[in-house]
């Protein structure tokens, strides 16, 4: 093949290729776009009713205390005159309570 002929068609695989690496680009762009205003309207939506899922969370005694917004004294009174569960074990020295019985609590 002619050298020309390679010259000419290389140029033009080139350009080519620019021109699907531009419209790429342009599309990522477009995404990009286009993600940022889903986020701003999910953002500025009220909030959603927690799922069934979020209320069988397991939260640490932290987060439960947190939560019903008491003292680590009065969480663990509440556990022994059995006004809370006493949780679910979670390991040897550590337990979890559900979220949906936390909630309950509020």
């Amino acid at each position: 093949m002619d050298r020309t002929v390679l010259l000419r068609r290389t140029k033009t695989l080139k350009e080519k290729i620019e021109a699907h690496t531009r419209a790429v680009c342009d599309a990522i762009e477009e995404m990009e776009t286009a993600l940022l205003e889903l986020e701003a309207t999910r953002v500025s939506t009220p909030e959603a009713k927690p799922s069934a899922r979020a209320a069988d969370e397991l939260l640490t005694a932290r987060e439960a205390q947190e939560r019903l917004k008491i003292s680590p004294s009065t969480f663990y009174d509440w556990i022994r005159t059995g006004r809370l569960p006493e949780g679910i074990s979670y390991g040897p020295r550590s337990r979890r309570w559900r979220a949906s019985e936390i909630g309950a609590m509020q």
